[in-house]
């Protein structure tokens, strides 16, 4: 039985207030987090930690290898099976992946499934051309996709071209959405202050490199997972690979992650804007479990 999600941006304090709000309630956390996902990705991304889970049951987080692709469609699916698993446990959906909430909300577009072929091909394009040639064929093929996916954004560059080379059609023409299984889902956004926010997320970042983050990076890689896993295009992974090859420093691995999370916050902050016009938005500072209770109508 879902109550409710509690999204906002990163470092807004989501993970605070809703383990605060399921162990007063005795209810199950589920996360809507496309890295927090990814086994053994556990200081970069943020995953709760053993103390956490103690006090609530977290579904859907340091589960899926970090080798694995994981789409919001596959988000989605997973929600839906874990209802149909125990639909009389109560369970909170929590995450910054506006993605994901939004294929819970509102739906997905139709896209046909992609052949394997069609995937393999457009990654080995991004590996022996470029993300800037990439760029530039999606620019005449999906104008509007492209400028709206930034060079940095590697992954969902690949994935509008393989798209439009799979189907004909753009991407960004594939806007009706499809079926949403949980419509009616109240939405909460923690909406902090952009400037208190990157306040926020400096000071979570420089906590993350202080617990052991580079000695994480390292560890992973010594058990096999390669370099090029999806998991590590996680906010800050490049980075720590980076001063692991001596190419920067810690003090510039810092700062670059500080301000690719901010970048990123920003992106979420216009995205819940446009996508969860009705969401109640809470200032971090002041919210507490009994304003979720009322946003969810408990």
């Amino acid at each position: 039985m879902l109550l409710g999600v509690l999204t906002g941006t990163t470092a807004s304090g989501k993970s605070a207030l809703a383990l605060e709000f399921a162990s007063a309630r005795g209810c199950e956390i589920v996360g809507a987090d496309s890295r927090q996902i990814y086994r053994g990705f556990r200081i970069g991304t943020g995953q709760p930690t053993a103390a956490e889970r103690a006090r609530a049951v977290h579904r859907l987080v340091d589960c899926v290898p970090p080798e694995e692709n994981f789409s919001a469609g596959a988000f989605a699916s997973a929600v839906l099976e874990l209802e149909r698993e125990s639909p009389d446990v109560p369970r909170l959906v929590v995450g910054g992946t506006g993605f994901y909430v939004s294929a819970l909300v509102r739906g997905l577009p139709p896209i046909p499934p992609v052949d394997a072929g069609v995937r393999a091909a457009v990654l080995s394009d991004l590996e022996k051309r470029g993300v800037e040639a990439l760029h530039a064929e999606l620019s005449e093929a999906d104008p509007e996709a492209a400028a709206r996916l930034p060079l940095s954004d590697a992954r969902r560059i690949a994935r509008a071209l393989e798209v439009w080379r799979a189907t004909g059609r753009p991407f960004s023409s594939w806007k009706d959405e499809g079926e949403a299984p949980f419509p009616d889902l109240p939405v909460v956004v923690l909406d902090p202050p952009p400037a208190e926010n990157r306040a926020l997320i400096a000071k979570r970042v420089r906590g993350m490199f202080r617990s052991g983050w580079r000695e994480e990076v390292e560890g992973l890689l010594r058990s096999g997972v390669p370099e090029s896993a999806p998991a590590f295009g996680s906010l800050g992974y490049p980075q720590v690979l980076a001063l692991l090859k001596g190419e920067i420093s810690e003090a510039e691995a810092i700062e670059t992650t500080v301000v690719k999370s901010a970048q990123y916050a920003k992106r979420q902050r216009t995205y819940f804007r446009g996508q969860f016009p009705d969401a109640v938005r809470l200032e971090p500072g002041s919210a507490a479990p009994a304003d979720l209770a009322r946003a969810f109508g408990l």
